[in-house]
């Protein structure tokens, strides 16, 4: 019972975190692959600093078999090319409309998580997930036809696609017995040098040009990123993983509410609708499938 308790607290913390992602990603007033660099960066350094000090067992590597040393590298990638096509289309269409579109990754959990698994998700826990698709699509109506809206949806999809990937990586390798802080170190650092080398490849500075840039650049690291992605790869050991993703679906909720705050984008009433069904949707996952999935 304490354990589940735990898990449901660590499910808030990572949903409060990651719906501040979106807003320090616009007011950082950088480029997405700035942004998406030093967040994995800064969080990669931090996990290591940390490690060294007080973990130093995840730092031998000697225990990973080459096979959960891929899964860490594709991992790594995935979680790049992901941060980079979402944070793309925030630049293209509204804070809600793209963080409704790339938070549909637990939908793709599912059919993954069943493949990994051989397990069938419970009916319960697919009219949840089918709950919270409906308000996403409920929410992505009054944007359908705004300006750059298709290329923008376009990449907020493919970054849910990617996410997905990442997300049952991180659940194959907890789940194997992979500690958090060799897993994160791993993934973290293959994600960064897979934006540096985009950078390189292409010519694109990854300097902010800005020194303002710095504070968000390292809110993005400290917040969305270890009280985010960082608690739910530690949930992923625990939980299965379209049930630890599904909280996600939440962060519309709180970047939408954050971007009218801070950006002065309002969404419609059709948007806090779709909203609504969608917590609805994750209420019924979380609670029907709240189980160790291990």
């Amino acid at each position: 019972m304490r354990g589940s308790k735990l898990n449901i607290m660590l499910l808030f913390i990572a949903w409060l975190s990651i719906s501040m992602a979106s807003v320090l990603v616009v007011l950082s007033g950088t480029s997405p692959e700035v942004c998406a660099f030093w967040r994995l960066l800064i969080s990669f350094t931090v996990i290591l600093c940390y490690s060294v000090v007080f973990d130093v067992e995840a730092l031998s590597f000697k225990a990973l078999s080459l096979r959960q040393a891929v899964k860490s590298m594709f991992s790594g990638v995935s979680l790049a090319l992901h941060f980079l096509l979402w944070m793309r289309s925030l630049f293209l269409i509204p804070v809600a409309l793209s963080t409704t579109l790339v938070v549909t990754y637990p939908l793709i959990n599912v059919p993954i998580e069943r493949y990994v698994t051989q397990r069938k998700p419970s009916i319960r826990e697919l009219l949840g997930l089918a709950l919270a698709f409906a308000g996403v699509v409920v929410a992505v109506r009054p944007y359908s036809s705004t300006t750059g809206g298709l290329e923008g949806v376009f990449l907020a999809v493919g970054g849910a696609v990617l996410a997905a990937i990442y997300f049952s990586l991180g659940r194959d390798l907890r789940v194997s017995g992979v500690k958090l802080t060799t897993y994160t170190i791993l993934s973290y650092g293959f994600a960064s040098l897979t934006l540096l080398t985009y950078g390189l490849l292409n010519s694109v500075s990854l300097v902010p040009e800005r020194t303002s840039s710095w504070v968000y650049l390292i809110l993005l690291a400290l917040i969305p990123m270890l009280g985010g992605h960082t608690v739910m790869n530690y949930l992923l050991k625990h939980l299965k993983s379209y049930v630890v993703t599904s909280i996600a679906l939440g962060e519309p909720l709180g970047a939408s509410l954050l971007a009218a705050l801070f950006l002065g984008q309002v969404p419609s009433n059709e948007v806090f609708i779709g909203m609504a069904l969608t917590l609805c949707g994750i209420s019924i996952t979380i609670l029907y499938g709240g189980g160790s999935g291990s």
